[in-house]
């Protein structure tokens, strides 16, 4: 036998992650693993990262993943990057070698701002992609690729919290390398030319109370300081585009007083939250590595064939304080059922309530109580009488009136001669296949008579 599991481990790294979902979703079946377990998250994490390190210990698809990842982000970058530098030289005037104030704003912040205020209320909508194209065709085009290039169904991390924020922060290269783009741009035409800066408008005194307004906000998170503060009433005066006739005259030199406040605004406004969003992804990747609870029907199946039983929830309290349900009342009695519960779930219920009768105040008390047990929930299902929208409504009312993290065991039986006999394997793998998919960490199915 195997030396025991640890009862923690250290958080996964996401190139150990993605190499497990991959095995775990292919149709390969694993060898068992002769280590003594009970279910629990942390010996659930310690048995899988075991089986990871003796059936890949090289990752080698998840390696391959992190890298085309990385890849993928270095050349959004550099796409941005190349994006900032010509919208930058874009807005500049060849001819007066000046840069337009309003164009400059709408370019460089207030389109840029959109597109965040876009993806923020998508993602609070629950679709990002309808009001993000862009976020929509990365996920896609990487979806493509993956499937193109790794081998494995990689399509099972795809819609997993730590591959969703490390999409997340990858989107920011973008951003990031366009601000970058932009600065590096703006320090370029400063050093290298004469720049200047100027503005024009059909509204004109409306279009300058507009820019007064806009430039006020945009210095307010610096403005304690007392550097680099927006421009006043006169330089906007001065600023403003002046004609003889058709002909244009060049805006006067007025790129020292310009220049401090759009740099800082561009670092403040442009890059600063960028990073930060960058961050705070990378930081949520983390935590969805450190809370992995592996309860997708593929972690169940994995478990089954790696120890051979069905996951088993630890208690929170003593086992007399554990509730006995019966669904439908069978003529089962408690006494012919405590042996096996105290030997396999260590669980002694003092009474069986009925639910699913005809009687609703009985129901009703049972499943009151059932909400407040402090020590587990054992749910008793004949085999032939299992209907998945009667159990669905009865852990639902049971979950909504008791903690969360109660344990509920789905205990099948055949009934039929009066004392409690294993289930038929096809009934049982059909009750085990509906629990597998409610992905309930608290709740698991096991067979009378199972070892």
């Amino acid at each position: 036998m195997e030396k025991p599991l640890p009862q923690a481990s250290r958080s996964w790294s996401f190139s150990e992650w993605s190499e497990f979902e991959v095995l775990a979703g292919s149709e390969s079946e694993p060898a068992p693993l002769a280590v003594p377990v009970r279910g629990g998250a942390e010996e659930r994490q310690a048995l899988f990262r075991r089986w990871l390190q003796q059936t890949s210990p090289d990752l080698p698809t998840g390696k391959k993943l992190a890298s085309l990842l990385q890849g993928a982000a270095l050349l959004l970058g550099l796409l941005g990057a190349l994006l900032g530098i010509a919208t930058l030289f874009g807005l500049r005037s060849v001819a007066s070698d000046s840069i337009h104030l309003v164009l400059f704003l709408l370019s460089a912040l207030a389109i840029p701002w959109l597109f965040l205020v876009l993806l923020a209320v998508g993602a609070l909508l629950g679709a990002p992609a309808r009001l993000s194209p862009a976020w929509g065709l990365l996920r896609l085009g990487l979806a493509k690729g993956l499937r193109s290039v790794l081998p494995g169904p990689t399509a099972v991390i795809l819609q997993e919290k730590p591959f969703l924020f490390r999409l997340a922060s990858l989107s920011q290269w973008l951003p990031l390398g366009f601000f970058l783009g932009l600065l590096a741009g703006f320090f370029a035409c400063l050093m290298a030319f004469d720049t200047r800066f100027h503005w024009e408008s059909s509204f004109g005194s409306a279009t300058q109370g507009l820019l007064e307004a806009t430039l006020g906000i945009l210095e307010t998170p610096w403005s304690w300081t007392g550097h680099a503060l927006a421009p006043g009433r006169e330089a906007l005066e001065a600023a403003q585009q002046r004609f003889i006739g058709s002909e244009k005259l060049p805006p006067p030199a007025n790129a020292a007083v310009w220049w401090p406040f759009l740099a800082t605004a561009l670092l403040v406004w442009g890059l600063l939250p960028r990073v930060l969003l960058w961050g705070a992804f990378r930081l949520a990747e983390k935590k969805a590595l450190r809370h992995l609870s592996f309860d997708a029907v593929r972690h169940r199946r994995l478990w089954r064939a790696l120890v051979g039983s069905e996951l088993q929830l630890p208690l929170t309290a003593p086992e007399d304080e554990a509730v006995l349900l019966d669904l439908g009342g069978s003529q089962v009695a408690l006494e012919s059922l405590r042996p096996f519960l105290l030997q396999k779930l260590r669980i002694a219920p003092t009474d069986k309530l009925r639910v699913g009768v005809l009687d609703a105040a009985e129901e009703a008390r049972a499943l009151g109580i059932a909400s407040q047990a402090s020590g587990g929930v054992v749910l008793l299902i004949e085999d032939w009488a299992f209907a998945p929208k009667q159990c669905q409504a009865l852990l639902a009312k049971i979950r909504e009136k008791g903690r969360p993290e109660l344990p509920i065991w789905l205990l099948v039986f055949d009934g039929s001669p009066g004392q409690p006999q294993p289930p038929s394997r096809e009934r049982f793998a059909a009750v085990q296949e509906w629990t597998d998919q409610l992905q309930d960490p608290h709740t698991a199915c096991i067979a009378w008579g199972a070892s």
